[in-house]
């Protein structure tokens, strides 16, 4: 019985932490704005919308250093861009709610 009950009671807390860890995967659309270096390694990527609205920033780990030749690209060409973020504290997936940064980047391409 003990047993039965410790293997339930493992099952529901590993559930649990699967569910909790999982990261969400969304898109955002806009003008990459500014690129710039952080303290700790990182990147912080600005965008705006066609409207001249801020989004919320994307950060590039330093582990995805390899995206900054196409954002810097972007930046560049004044083209709209579709960048593919990921969150893996929160399941929000709005590109403008205020808060330090839509997620991180995973990928990004241009719109036509």
């Amino acid at each position: 019985m003990k047993k039965g009950v410790l293997k339930l009671v493992s099952l529901v807390a590993i559930s649990f932490a699967s569910f909790a860890s999982e990261a969400v995967i969304f898109t955002c659309d806009g003008f990459v704005s500014n690129v710039r270096a952080t303290s700790n390694g990182d990147f912080r990527v600005s965008l705006t919308r066609n409207d001249g609205l801020f989004l919320d920033g994307a950060v590039i780990p330093a582990e995805r250093s390899f995206l900054l030749g196409q954002l810097l690209i972007a930046a560049q060409s004044g083209d709209e861009y579709t960048l593919v973020l990921e969150h893996t504290e929160t399941s929000d997936t709005r590109c403008r709610d205020n808060n330090e940064g839509a997620g991180d980047l995973i990928g990004l391409t241009r719109r036509n």
